[in-house]
């Protein structure tokens, strides 16, 4: 019999433990530059770190983002002993997940980035082997562990077409239920989605029936931001980057309705994590707006663009009350799901359960079910 699910998260985190990169890799051959954690005494907008990632030579600024299972919500561990077992260690979120009443996650990654673009532009060999590293990793420990409960999102390499495809048709024999990528590839020296050099791309992750996930801002370009200035408080600018990435999100799926890419590819289901719902009936609006205005179905684009989002589309909430409520028919109440976000400073946990039953009040327990289990598994493809 299948496994019950009563909530899956499509949007949680892996945090990649010391070993994830130094067990699998070849220290002969790549020596220091493979990723590992090393003594620093640094300020970052993270706090006084003590320990931090070394990668291809290079100091990352964060250690372990997980500020939802730290006593202050605002702080990140500043050495390894002080990251909660709960964050990489398989049995240990199970329990979490148990006391919050969550039966599934969909993982993204900590270290790799979200949208899996730590690796990019690496020497190509180099950028291949850290790529299978961390799948193997999400493959091996968590969807090894329990194959119910956790489902991993791989991370791509770019330096070519033939090194990308190789890891998609790796990585869904490993059981993946998709991918994670960058949003905008023309701010890195890539094609724009566009472009026929992505086709093959779209057209494997249609025949292995993957998922193509975009998180947040999906690896915006710095010079995209509205920063705050340097010495301004870090929980101001924490606080403005959280509440804004939405509008980035709707530049990508914009660009991905007017390109052809949805509507050409209905075998595959595209995901946003990390940007709520209550963005999508204006850009949906607007874009039906500009098809009509530019009689694309002329030119093109044949299917208006809010029914191509809603024929393959979806989108996911934590804690938004009013879109859930207000806009459910108009994004559609097959292409809404939830995510807790956990480990991460906004997730829900430990409250999920209480916060749930005040999101999702007065709503038909059908539309509950659909945000919380069949959506996902739709999506997903969970049996």
């Amino acid at each position: 019999m299948a496994f019950q699910h009563k909530a899956i998260s499509v949007d949680s985190h892996v945090q990649e433990k010391p070993n994830t990169w130094t067990s699998r890799m070849s220290k002969a051959k790549w020596g220091e530059r493979i990723p590992h954690i090393v003594e620093v005494d640094s300020t970052t907008m993270f706090g006084n770190q003590k320990e931090s990632w070394l990668i291809n030579n290079e100091i990352t600024p964060s250690l372990a983002a997980c500020q939802a299972v730290m006593p202050n919500r605002m702080t990140t561990p500043t050495r390894w002993s002080e990251v909660p077992a709960c964050v990489y260690e398989a049995p240990e979120r199970a329990k979490a997940m148990d006391l919050d009443g969550v039966s599934g996650c969909v993982f993204y990654p900590n270290v790799s980035t979200a949208f899996g673009i730590k690796f990019l532009g690496m020497q190509p060999e180099f950028e291949d082997e850290c790529v299978r590293a961390y799948n193997d990793y999400v493959a091996e420990e968590w969807m090894g562990y329990d194959k119910n409960r956790f489902y991993g999102l791989a991370i791509l390499p770019y330096s070519s077409m033939e090194r990308t495809l190789t890891e998609v048709k790796r990585i869904a024999k490993l059981g993946h239920v998709g991918v994670t990528m960058l949003g905008t590839p023309q701010h890195y020296s890539l094609p724009y989605f566009g472009d026929n050099y992505w086709e093959p791309l779209w057209a494997t992750l249609e025949e292995l029936k993957l998922s193509a996930n975009f998180h947040s801002l999906a690896g915006k370009p710095a010079w995209m931001g509205l920063d705050f200035p340097k010495g301004h408080e870090t929980r101001h600018n924490a606080a403005s980057i959280a509440a804004s990435g939405e509008s980035f999100q709707a530049q990508h799926f914009a660009q991905l309705l007017f390109t052809g890419v949805i509507e050409n590819h209905p075998g595959i289901n595209f995901a946003i994590a990390e940007s709520g719902v209550g963005w999508i009936p204006y850009m949906l609006e607007a874009s039906d707006n500009a098809w009509e205005a530019g009689q694309l179905w002329k030119h093109g684009i044949k299917l208006r663009p809010s029914e191509t989002f809603r024929r393959q589309c979806y989108a996911d909430f934590w804690f938004e009350y009013t879109s859930i409520q207000g806009y459910r028919d108009i994004v559609g109440e097959d292409r809404i799901m939830w995510e807790d976000d956990f480990p991460h400073p906004t997730a829900l946990y430990p409250n999920t359960q209480e916060l749930l039953g005040k999101l999702l009040k007065g709503l038909p327990e059908g539309v509950s079910h659909k945000f919380l289990v069949d959506n996902p598994k739709r999506c997903y493809r969970i049996d």
